[in-house]
């Protein structure tokens, strides 16, 4: 059932928001992706570089810049956009807003980055550090196993999430945010 949205500049009712699609959220999501792993990328040329020279960086070195050069940077845009606009770029695209359920009004920083490290920074670090644990070649202890278990476990949840009604993932349920279709888009 698709409802009205307010057309408030800063404020839409949750009541009467439509809940996104999670075809319109997943490609959403698949935009935004594209944009931030450009960092990675543009990374390539230096890790090969190093290689190259002889310098082999530890695993927790790799992981240190994955997160510093990565995670971080990623998350950070997220939440900037949701604070700053109430939507990333490929959310704006596809006509869909993040707006706080209490309000209606589109996240403070604070909210945007707790949404942000939950849905981005949490999994891609479990993620990085399970394949760079494999990676490495020892004997893969308890504490490893917990960690690919979670990688792989996280998105998953938020899968079964964006699919169930009310089609709000953890990141959303935590953070008491929702992705709306916003007709002002």
């Amino acid at each position: 059932m698709t409802r009205s949205v307010s057309p408030t500049p800063d404020r839409t009712s949750p009541s009467t928001a439509s809940t996104a699609p999670t075809g319109r959220r997943v490609a959403a999501g698949l935009i935004d992706a594209a944009t931030f792993l450009v960092l990675p990328a543009a990374l390539v040329p230096l890790g090969l570089w190093l290689v190259s020279a002889g310098v082999v960086p530890s695993t927790a070195a790799v992981n240190l810049i994955g997160l510093i050069g990565v995670v971080l940077p990623a998350t950070v845009w997220t939440a900037g956009w949701h604070a700053a606009r109430g939507a990333t770029p490929g959310q704006r695209r596809f006509g869909l807003s993040v707006i706080m359920m209490d309000s209606g009004r589109r996240p403070h920083l604070g909210v945007a980055l707790l949404r942000a490290v939950i849905k981005i920074a949490v999994p891609w670090e479990l993620g990085h550090t399970a394949a760079l644990g494999l990676a490495a070649g020892h004997a893969p202890g308890v504490g490893l196993w917990v960690v690919v278990s979670a990688a792989y476990l996280l998105p998953v949840i938020t899968f079964i999430g964006l699919l169930r009604r009310p089609h709000r993932p953890l990141h959303d349920r935590i953070a008491h945010t929702v992705v709306v279709t916003d007709v002002r888009a």
